[in-house]
């Protein structure tokens, strides 16, 4: 039978596998085998080159700076899936990623995520497993690949299908080697400072200092505190900046408007009315 055709337009047929260097093999078309080989592409003195390292590495190779290397799908010219071009790669769609992801770069702006949808951009960290009390976290390390600080939302309920699916909110921080939990969101809206909230606000602390809150205020801000009850009156207490720094309880959205009691900064004290 004929192994070998050559046609008159140099154009060469072969019957079976082909084996360079080597034996051919029993299922592969074509083995090529020497320390250096590669298969090598020219068009127009522009070159490419398929290889295999010593190393066991698969090396493919657009020869010249900033060359690109294209992997198509589809049909006729196809469409380019995957762009490399020097050391930059984009990808066309959606990528999956079965296993951990690891960027490294030196740049400061190490990471983009971007989209040109009109109206939102969406980030996700998911556990794909629906039972209560698991976790999606995003880790900080500022340094020494350490993690410092993570934000942590906690599945409160099962979120299979039929469930009501809640879940709370978590900022950590880490001091001395322990991470901390500082700042605690509820699935109701409640915000916990160094606890799990009861109220809209609750702040802890453990020893003298540790449970203050502070308002403070520069350059004509006044530190207060606004009060208002059925979207209908209000009540304000706290610094009037703009008044020698005294301090007021307004019946206003304000301070310095209908003060009720005003104290000086030298304790003394005046009421807008009667003493009871």
């Amino acid at each position: 039978s004929t192994a070998l055709s050559i046609t008159g337009s140099q154009a060469a047929t072969f019957a079976g596998n082909v084996g360079i260097g080597d034996s051919a093999h029993g299922t592969a078309s074509l083995t090529l085998k020497n320390t250096s080989q590669h298969i090598r592409f020219e068009n127009n003195g522009e070159f490419a080159f398929v290889s295999v390292l010593s190393t066991g590495e698969l090396d493919i190779w657009g020869h010249g700076a900033n060359e690109t290397i294209n992997f198509r799908t589809g049909t006729g010219s196809g469409t380019v899936a995957l762009d490399i071009t020097g050391v930059n790669s984009t990808f066309a769609g959606d990528v999956a990623v079965n296993g951990s992801l690891d960027v490294t770069s030196s740049a400061s702006d190490a990471v983009f995520l971007r989209s040109s949808q009109a109206t939102t951009t969406n980030v996700y960290i998911t556990n794909t497993n629906a039972t209560a009390n698991n976790t999606a976290n995003l880790f900080f390390a500022p340094a020494n690949n350490v993690a410092g600080s993570y934000i942590k939302s906690t599945a409160i309920e099962d979120f299979s299908t039929s469930a009501n699916r809640t879940s709370d909110l978590r900022f950590a921080v880490r001091k001395d080697g322990t991470f901390n939990e500082a700042v605690i969101i509820d699935s109701s809206g409640n915000l916990g400072i160094g606890i799990s909230p009861s109220k809209k606000l609750t702040v802890f602390g453990t020893g003298a200092g540790e449970a203050t809150v502070q308002i403070e205020g520069e350059g004509g801000a006044d530190p207060y505190i606004n009060f208002l009850a059925n979207n209908t009156q209000h009540w304000s207490l706290g610094v009037d900046d703009s008044d020698s720094d005294k301090f007021k309880l307004s019946k206003h959205s304000a301070l310095g408007t209908n003060d009720y009691l005003v104290v000086d900064t030298s304790g003394n004290s005046f009421f807008a009315g009667s003493v009871v």
